[in-house]
């Protein structure tokens, strides 16, 4: 069965490359787009939520009324859905709009503990390079992606108590921190391009706790370490290796039993994987 992302696609949210979208499905991702304009709720069964750029201020009012849509998306952030939101996604993941003096205008998702405003002049303009500072879900830390950003809104000051993944340059010029993340919600004014390095498609992998076998991230995990990276192609302890690997044909085995999706541990680098051990 191919992992279902909710997509968000609608007048509000009408930014994103396509190439992006292109990229999941070749990953194996069914795409399945919903409307926060006018649906109530994410669609079922899905293990990631995608928000793209576009145009939250324009339909602030509307956002707003769709509390049902809200809760939804509340709701998955609490469950700790994977949500990658950019732009217009992560202004609808804000406590909502407020005008030039703070004045709250409409409120949105709240995940955020700040509010946006709009601004006479562009905020910002041009190519991103992101660098990594902590492991995601999308990448780990070290990683980099390169992106865009463009925008005419800022917002509040963000507390020091929300993790900043990203480091990001512009032609070397250091740009501060950003990509803010509460619990696996990662949001950024930063458009990136997920061509740029193909692990950022872990946003393929379902979230910790709902569809994770405990075990078996913990022997994937040790797996991965010795047996994949390419510097350890030479372990000498083959027997641990044997071992390992008969223990994790029996997990997925199991999990596939069970119905439960093996997933690869987040900290692990995906291009770091040669084979694939479930097929040993």
């Amino acid at each position: 069965m191919p992992v279902r992302i909710a997509v968000a696609s609608d007048a509000a949210f009408c930014f994103v490359y396509e190439d992006n979208l292109r990229l999941l499905r070749e990953a194996g991702a069914e795409i399945v787009t919903f409307s926060p304009l006018n649906e109530r709720s994410l669609p079922p069964a899905v293990s990631g939520v995608y928000l793209p750029g576009g145009y939250p201020e324009l339909f602030a009012e509307r956002l707003a009324a769709n509390t049902g849509m809200i809760r939804d998306i509340r709701s998955a952030a609490e469950r700790d859905m994977p949500m990658y939101a950019e732009c217009g996604g992560f202004i609808y993941l804000t406590q909502g709009m407020a005008g030039p003096d703070g004045t709250p205008l409409a409120d949105f998702s709240g995940l955020f503990p700040v509010r946006t405003r709009m601004l006479p002049k562009r905020k910002a303009l041009g190519y991103r390079q992101v660098n990594y500072a902590a492991d995601t879900f999308m990448a780990a830390a070290d990683e980099s992606a390169r992106g865009h950003e463009f925008h005419y809104s800022e917002i509040g000051e963000m507390s020091d108590d929300i993790d900043r993944c990203y480091r990001v340059t512009r032609q070397g010029l250091d740009l501060g921190t950003e990509g803010y993340r509460i619990r696996n919600c990662l949001a950024s004014y930063i458009h990136l391009h997920f061509g740029s390095n193909p692990t950022l498609l872990q946003l393929l992998s379902p979230p910790a706790g709902s569809t994770h076998h405990a075990d078996l991230e913990v022997v994937l995990h040790l797996a991965f370490k010795v047996i994949e990276p390419a510097q350890h192609r030479s372990h000498p302890n083959l027997v641990q290796l044997s071992k390992l690997c008969y223990k994790i044909t029996l997990i997925a085995s199991s999990c596939r039993e069970a119905g439960v999706n093996p997933a690869l541990p987040r900290n692990c680098k995906r291009n770091e994987i040669h084979v694939n051990p479930l097929t040993l």
